[in-house]
């Protein structure tokens, strides 16, 4: 009957959460929590053309968060100062060598976007900083590892060095999400655009759409949890 298929799904979407909740880590679940029971009375009162664009964030924030707790602190937690401020150093030197050029290429920017990518990681030396990585620099760090996103050859050190403790963080599925591009894959500028810059930018987002982004994050959640260890 209809009653029980409706009673199903509730079981399985509760397994479901139960699953992803357990995984998360203490802000995280807050998160989660808040996110689902925000979508689910939105959907009980008959939403409708309301925005809902603050619901579709309230999901998309929760794997902002784990990425950042569980994979870029840790990380930043396992380079030493010595090795934070010799790598800085370098790439600020160069940054500003560039700086001073008056020309301009393709190489030029990618140099840039390197520096401002990697800067927060390298100048964060207190462990209870809360700066964490913006989404788009995340996503740009995660494609240089995997050698996506083109770099020059003199920056290899400095992600090679990266990489060789990010790995250390993450599970053998993990490290092969690295390789194939999955992990930056999961917060791509379209996917931001399509779930999480529109409150930002007084774009309208309909509440289809903020179901559509917690179907998507509790997939990336699972994921994320069998990528790091």
């Amino acid at each position: 009957t209809e009653y029980d298929n409706k009673l199903i799904e509730s079981l399985a979407n509760d397994v479901e959460r139960a699953k992803i909740h357990s995984v998360l880590t203490q802000n995280g679940k807050k998160l989660f929590i808040s996110a689902n029971y925000q979508l689910d009375s939105a959907l009980a009162s008959d939403y409708g053309w309301k925005d809902a664009g603050m619901l579709s964030l309230g999901f998309f924030r929760i794997i902002e968060n784990e990425l950042n707790a569980r994979l870029i602190a840790p990380l930043l937690d396992s380079i030493g100062d010595r090795e934070k401020s010799y790598f800085y150093n370098e790439l600020n030197s160069r940054f500003i060598n560039n700086k001073q050029s008056t020309k301009v290429n393709s190489e030029k920017l990618r140099w840039y976007y390197l520096f401002e990518t990697l800067k927060p990681i390298l100048r964060r030396y207190g462990r209870d900083d809360d700066r964490w990585m913006m989404l788009g620099s995340m996503e740009y760090f995660l494609n240089s590892i995997s050698n996506r996103a083109s770099t020059q050859e003199c920056n290899k050190p400095v992600l090679d060095y990266l990489k060789s403790k990010l790995v250390l963080l993450l599970t053998d599925k993990g490290i092969k999400a690295i390789e194939n591009d999955e992990l930056g894959d999961l917060i791509t500028a379209n996917t931001r655009d399509r779930f999480r810059n529109p409150p930002a930018h007084a774009q309208y987002l309909h509440i289809n759409t903020a179901v559509e982004c917690r179907k998507y994050v509790h997939d990336c959640l699972l994921r994320i949890d069998s990528w790091i260890k």
